[in-house]
């Protein structure tokens, strides 16, 4: 993406922020002109009433003086009020919508790109805009706009020395022009290799009992270490190409030179020339600085669009849709409860499907098991009826609506979701237990985590329903967490649940609590289990075993152990059902 394009999509991304944040840049690179301009005529009558010796001239240069003075402070005050307000809300606009464009990515493209990689583009690369927003442009428009008026203004004055100053300050660009291209992809690699570095440190934070555990601390130390030297490299080779850009302040010195011999020379032959001299000389610092600190300001710039770029390429990541489409989709059929026909899957980077021809009917208001060895497709099956993946192929309905017959935001109203290693915000627990419902009331929330096992517990807390949960709900057991979730399952009230082994990962105690409470959840509903425990196996209506994302076997308990060379027979037997996934 070329650099005006991405910065007038980064202005499209300001929304309504945008004309009050050019106004405000604008105006005040205009009223830096104007001052300087004003400045200029005032030294020149200055230096003409001393060689001349009039008072009334010196007079009138300091009242201009004066008066320019107090009219650009007070211009200063509404332009820059302008500015300040138009750069914060254009950086939150641009960062809510970085915000939201991650929000609609489709749950495979976020898995693709990583956590570190969403991460970092969402807090450096914003930072960066925001301070390309705050500074950068700011800058930009007032090195032109003052630049340009002054270079008008140095011809009209003396054309001779105007030339003289804007000949040799352009030389300046012969330095900078041709480093703008690689200043900018080394920005582009230096954020990336921040963002995986970022990832790492991510991975290190998240997974750090593990990391201690089997005492891998030197080898997740070594590997941050070669993250951390690889943002180093490409920091030092950014750095190197800006210090060559360096060399610009020695030229804007060499065309002040320039212009001092060419005014001393005048000035010894034409006294008169004195005051105009002595106002090229106020705006050959607007003239220099059109062409030393332009060529930084673009290099800082093409640092800011690097980021923005990362940013808007993850805003033109294709969407979710609002309505899933499946080539070769049966039509649908009635089904009660939940149902799959021919349904398959396949990831973008495979040949080979992870869920292969399945199909299967879940009666309204009973119990199904999927169990099975690890990798043989039971959660990426919970997935495709979320509508997280889209199907190949196949169809999915719920009480005879099909997946592809409604929005997906509608779609998922018909399931609560328990997910093995529950997921609780930053927030109140009765926030965390309500989320984007509409707030039911307290009695509502109370009586949802009455049946979650969950009321005693909250109400042992500092706040009780209003304690804030710390980051990952560092400050709750795993058994509470797990108890949160099932509540807010609870207050969903919707007609199917999914269990993916919601009481995996707890000890004994906590199991038998989150087990109760997952009991009365499961009351009068469609049930669908990734079976982990024997006594959840046992008390399905349907088991269904599942193999490299095939159904291999189903049946009850009793039927499928009936079977002496099951496969269902040989994995409750061998005792692996803790090692299922």
């Amino acid at each position: 993406m070329s650099s005006w394009r991405a910065l007038k999509r980064l202005f499209s991304c300001s929304g309504d922020a945008a004309p009050q944040y050019i106004s405000g840049i604008t105006g005040l690179g205009l009223i830096n002109y104007a001052f300087n301009a004003m400045f200029a005529i005032s030294l020149s009558m200055l230096t003409r009433g001393l060689m001349n010796s009039s008072r009334s001239v010196l007079n009138r240069s300091v009242l201009i003086f004066l008066l320019v003075g107090l009219a650009g402070a007070v211009a200063v005050l509404f332009a820059g009020r302008a500015l300040v307000i138009g750069a914060v809300r254009s950086e939150r606009h641009v960062r809510s919508a970085a915000f939201a464009a991650v929000n609609r990515l489709p749950l495979a493209t976020i898995e693709r790109l990583g956590p570190g990689e969403v991460l970092s583009r969402l807090t450096n690369d914003t930072a960066v805009v925001g301070q390309m927003f705050h500074v950068t442009l700011q800058e930009v428009a007032n090195t032109l706009l003052a630049g340009v008026g002054s270079v008008i203004t140095a011809l009209a004055i003396d054309w001779r020395g105007g030339l003289v100053i804007v000949g040799l300050s352009s030389l300046m660009l012969l330095v900078t022009f041709p480093l703008l291209g690689p200043i900018r992809r080394q920005s582009t690699a230096l954020q990336e290799a921040k963002a995986a570095f970022l990832g790492d440190v991510g991975q290190m934070a998240r997974g750090s009992a593990v990391v201690r555990s089997f005492n891998l601390a030197a080898w997740m130390t070594n590997r941050v270490r070669r993250r951390s030297d690889d943002s180093l490299r490409a920091g030092l080779v950014a750095a190197t190409t800006q210090s060559v850009r360096a060399t610009v302040d020695v030229m804007a010195d060499m065309a002040l030179v320039g212009l001092m011999v060419y005014g001393a020379y005048r000035s010894a032959i034409d006294p008169s020339f004195v005051p105009r001299f002595v106002a090229l000389i106020q705006m050959s610092n607007s003239i220099t600085s059109l062409f030393s600190q332009l060529s930084r300001i673009l290099a800082d710039l093409q640092v800011s669009l690097a980021s923005g770029t990362r940013l808007l390429e993850i805003m033109d990541l294709p969407a979710e849709p609002a309505y899933l489409t499946c080539i070769g989709a049966e039509p649908s059929s009635a089904h009660v409860g939940v149902g799959a026909s021919n349904l398959e899957f396949t990831y973008a980077s495979s040949d080979s499907p992870v869920i292969g021809n399945i199909g299967f009917t879940v009666r309204k208001g009973s119990t199904v098991a999927f169990v099975g060895p690890s990798g043989g497709g039971k959660s990426t099956l919970f997935k495709l009826l979320l509508g997280l993946y889209t199907p190949t192929r196949g169809m999915i309905t719920v009480d005879s609506s099909s997946i592809y017959g409604e929005a997906l935001a509608e779609w998922r109203m018909n399931f609560a979701y328990v997910p093995q290693n529950a997921f609780v915000f930053s927030d109140t627990i009765y926030r965390n237990i309500v989320g984007g419902m509409l707030d039911p009331g307290q009695q509502e929330v109370e009586t949802a985590a009455r049946a979650a096992n969950a009321h005693d517990f909250i109400m042992q807390l500092p706040d009780g329903y209003q304690t804030v949960l710390e980051e990952s709900g560092r400050n709750l057991s795993g058994g509470e967490k797990q108890r949160i979730a099932i509540a807010r399952a609870i207050l969903q009230n919707a007609p199917v649940l999914l269990l993916d082994e919601a009481t995996s990962a707890l000890d004994t105690e906590s199991e038998q609590q989150v087990q109760e409470a997952i009991e009365h959840l499961m009351r009068g509903r469609t049930t669908l289990v990734i079976a982990h425990r024997l006594s959840t196996i046992q008390g399905a209506d349907t088991i269904y075993y599942l193999e490299d994302g095939r159904l291999v076997e189903q049946g009850s308990h009793d039927k499928l152990m009936s079977n002496p060379d099951g496969k269902y027979r040989a994995l409750v037997e061998a005792g692996i059902r803790t090692q299922t996934v």
